[in-house]
């Protein structure tokens, strides 16, 4: 029976029951067809498990998460969270929605003219989606994201974890499971909430005593067509069966609920709570159709984010695994305070790892300074003096770290100067790469010239005046997509910033650099201010000027610097003293190199030498001269351009991180298939033995007497002189939501002439990475994608898309290089 309500359900007419049964049907026929032919678009997952207490077979349906969101396919349902059984919807989940400006359909200046009101606000949840519904014969199914009932393969089970909390809930009302389950059957609901507790989980929000539960959100038609009720009948139902209320708020007009949204996310907070931010309910303009975006708050909540990820960090590895975020100065504050209460107390490490203790530990730190997060937030400059305290105790370092050291300056600053000073006293240590000295297109030149040298120095300058946000940003994304070799925690960014205030209209800075411009004449690559060529020089440094965009530490891409060095390009002795000055900073901060102080003499020669530089134009200064040992060998593609289009054909706008990688520009420049790394030869004698036979190999031989003068390089690839080739096969494109790359076989090597040579592969499954999300994720995690696939027939979060068979998939004649 159906218990009474303090509202009026809605009573469904025998015609539009009819049409949803009918609708159903279809539907799960269509969801059953996709799950067994598995096709490249829309490809979903079913996964089958039974009621608890019961041999009840209930059926979970999956699809990619970047399906939702593409433009060239329509799924048959955008329910995130669908539970059938037979022929019947018993669980269905909201559609999916996003996060206002996530892409262009979900701006603000779409949803203004997209949707219409009344905008019903609901403080969204911080823990767990449950699904909640009955069946004919009064079973409740309680299920998480995806599953319900037992399982042996998860080490938590939300769904089991939900349903306990809702039987005692429904005992403290006096109510009986039977009496929830028959009522939601009757009126074909399912009831969404968030089970929070952190007696559980700890996420973000704190949840204990008598906040801890779930929360009611939603009361769902079991239906094809996403329908949901109000929340003012959501509220009542739920104060029936003893669920937490979800606050909310209603406007008539989006400008309304945007204005109103704006002034929560300054404060982080709703009727004096933290809240991490709003679901927005509303209706499809010109229908009566549900529709759902989100708003959620970037801070505090971004900094309690980072400060759980440093403290696991701490937790697992020390001060050297530490690696910072966009609020450094904040968590090595937080950290500095926390440390005594993990020293020797295991099972507080071992709790916090467990996602316990994270809100109490964090509440700890913030109620010691007397503040909360945003007040925090607005004074993390002042805690500047923190970072040679916290370098002190290695935050971040480890023997061995590398160090790529960026320059931010305009023309005649003194940056090509002070880098090669830097060189002249530390010729082991630093090495110095100059963008001017690189031929057009310089592309990634810079970076993977600066890799190169750090092959075999703990330091590289990057001498050009990165003088835009979206140079700097540039450096940090071709490190990250052309660094194969140096974990990211182990590459330290060092900013020289050669102008800490904005140059425009500072007219002693201009009579400064324009004196050194004069005085050097035409003794640079590109600008030549001799004789009459003072004027063309002059503008094109009024031109640097006028675009130059000053470091900014606490917004990306600077915040990504883990050391900036201020220093002063405004008097002329200026350039001699700041080579001082970073002596001292490097000296300080890269405490794992032992730097020594230079005697008052050794700074003058450095100085000296600086100053007689005579630059040699298109030629990169690199780390040394000599015989050299690759990094690694591979195959280059030759058409990388021809590549993507087969990409796109087979994909088809139907991978959402392919699409994502396009839209950021993360798809790699260039491509290639590694066929042995010089690390593999850890693996086993047999890759060790292999890895020798391919450096003494006869294509190899020859490579490896040619010195500096004489290779032919091209970024850090050098293509061997015998000019051997390869044929591969494209197998397999696959991808998460990190890294998409596509499986290959290499199917033969050989000579010049055609003859074989008989060199097996180092990789055990050779591949091409296409691209990588962000810069924190290197491209070599291509191979721990291919081993969860191959290796444990993983499938969760995954896509794979296989190529035909056929000759335009087989790629022969490609030259193999050696990458040092």
């Amino acid at each position: 029976m159906v218990v009474n309500l303090p509202f009026e359900p809605v009573v469904v007419s025998n015609e539009e029951r009819e049409k949803d049964i009918d609708e159903s049907i279809k539907l799960i026929s269509e969801l059953e067809e996709l799950a067994k032919v598995h096709p490249k678009k829309g490809a979903v997952r079913k996964f089958t498990n039974s009621i608890d207490g019961t041999s009840i077979p209930v059926n979970s349906w999956k699809f990619n998460e970047w399906d939702y969101s593409s433009k060239k396919l329509t799924l048959p349902t955008y329910a995130r969270g669908l539970f059938t059984i037979d022929n019947r919807i018993v669980c269905r989940g909201y559609d999916k929605f996003y996060n206002v400006n996530e892409f262009n359909e979900v701006s603000e200046e779409v949803l203004s003219k997209s949707t219409t009101g009344p905008y019903t606000l609901t403080v969204k949840s911080n823990g767990c989606i449950v699904f909640i519904s009955g069946l004919k014969d009064g079973t409740l199914v309680v299920c998480s994201k995806h599953s319900t009932g037992v399982r042996d393969d998860v080490q938590k089970n939300h769904a089991m974890a939900a349903q306990q909390a809702l039987e005692l809930q429904l005992d403290r009302c006096h109510m009986t499971k039977l009496d929830l389950a028959e009522t939601l059957y009757k009126l074909g609901l399912t009831a969404v909430a968030e089970y929070c507790d952190d007696n559980f989980e700890e996420h973000v929000l704190e949840y204990k005593d008598d906040r801890a539960g779930l929360y009611l959100h939603g009361l769902n038609f079991n239906s094809p067509k996403f329908r949901t009720y109000p929340m003012e009948e959501v509220n009542s139902f739920g104060s029936v069966f003893g669920f937490k209320r979800t606050k909310f708020r209603r406007f008539d007009t989006f400008r309304e609920a945007m204005i109103f949204l704006s002034k929560a996310a300054a404060t982080g907070s709703f009727e004096g709570e933290e809240v991490e931010g709003f679901v927005v309910r509303c209706y499809k303009t010109g229908t009566h159709n549900d529709f759902f975006f989100k708003f959620k708050f970037e801070e505090p909540y971004l900094l309690y984010r980072e400060l759980r990820e440093v403290t696991k960090q701490f937790i697992q590895g020390g001060p050297q695994n530490v690696h910072f975020g966009k609020h450094k100065l904040i968590c090595m504050d937080y950290l500095k305070y926390i440390m005594p209460f993990l020293h020797d107390n295991e099972k507080l490490r071992q709790s916090y790892l467990d996602n316990k203790g994270i809100v109490e530990l964090r509440k700890k730190y913030f109620d010691a300074r007397g503040q909360t997060g945003l007040e925090v937030i607005d004074e993390e400059v002042s805690m500047a003096k923190l970072e040679d305290e916290m370098r002190l105790l290695k935050f971040g370092s480890s023997q061995t770290c590398k160090y790529a050291i960026v320059t931010v300056a305009t023309i005649g600053c003194g940056k090509t100067t002070t880098s090669l000073a830097l060189a002249n006293l530390y010729p082991d240590l630093v090495g110095h790469i100059q963008n001017d000295n690189i031929s057009r297109p310089v592309g990634s030149k810079l970076v993977s010239g600066a890799l190169e040298i750090l092959v075999n120095k703990p330091m590289v300058i990057l001498d050009k005046n990165n003088h835009k946000y979206v140079e700097r940003q540039k450096i940090f994304d071709d490190f990250a997509q052309l660094n194969e070799i140096i974990p990211s925690s182990k590459l330290k960014f060092i900013c020289l910033n050669f102008l800490p205030m904005p140059p425009k209209g500072d007219t002693e800075l201009w009579k400064v650099t324009r004196d050194r411009i004069i005085e050097r004449g035409d003794n640079h690559q590109s600008i030549k201010a001799g004789g009459s060529g003072i004027g063309k020089a002059e503008k094109i440094m009024q031109g640097f000027i006028n675009r130059f965009q000053p470091v900014k530490p606490r917004k990306e891409p600077d915040s990504k610097f883990d050391l900036i060095i201020n220093l002063n390009a405004k008097s002329d002795n200026s350039t001699f003293e700041n080579i001082k000055t970073v002596v001292e900073s490097l000296v300080s901060f890269a405490s794992d190199l032992d730097i020594p102080r230079p005697t008052e003499e050794q700074y003058q020669e450095a100085f000296r030498k600086a100053l007689d530089y005579k630059p040699s134009i298109n030629k990169i200064v690199h780390s040394r001269v000599g015989p050299r040992t690759p990094v690694y060998f591979g195959t280059s593609i030759l058409d990388p351009q021809s590549l993507q289009e087969r990409i796109e054909d087979l994909v088809g706008g139907s991978s959402e991180l392919y699409e994502k990688l396009k839209a950021t520009g993360r798809i790699m420049s260039e491509f290639h298939v590694t066929m042995i790394h010089y690390k593999s030869k850890k693996k086993s004698q047999e890759i060790k033995a292999l890895w020798n036979r391919y450096v003494k190999s006869e294509f190899a031989e020859d490579l490896l007497k040619i010195d500096e003068q004489s290779s032919k390089i091209t970024g850090q690839r050098i293509l061997l002189p015998s000019k051997s080739k390869a044929d591969i096969k494209l197998e397999k494109f696959c991808c998460n939501s990190k890294v998409a790359c596509i499986k290959v076989s290499v199917d033969r090597i050989y000579r010049a002439d055609g003859t074989d040579i008989s060199l097996g592969l180092g990789n055990k499954f050779p591949h091409i990475t296409i691209g990588t999300i962000n810069e924190e994720i290197r491209p070599a995690e291509s191979n721990n994608l291919l081993n969860e696939i191959y290796e444990f027939n993983a499938t969760d979060g995954i896509q794979c898309l296989d190529f035909k068979d056929s000759e335009e998939n087989s790629l022969k004649g490609l030259p193999i290089f050696a990458h040092y």
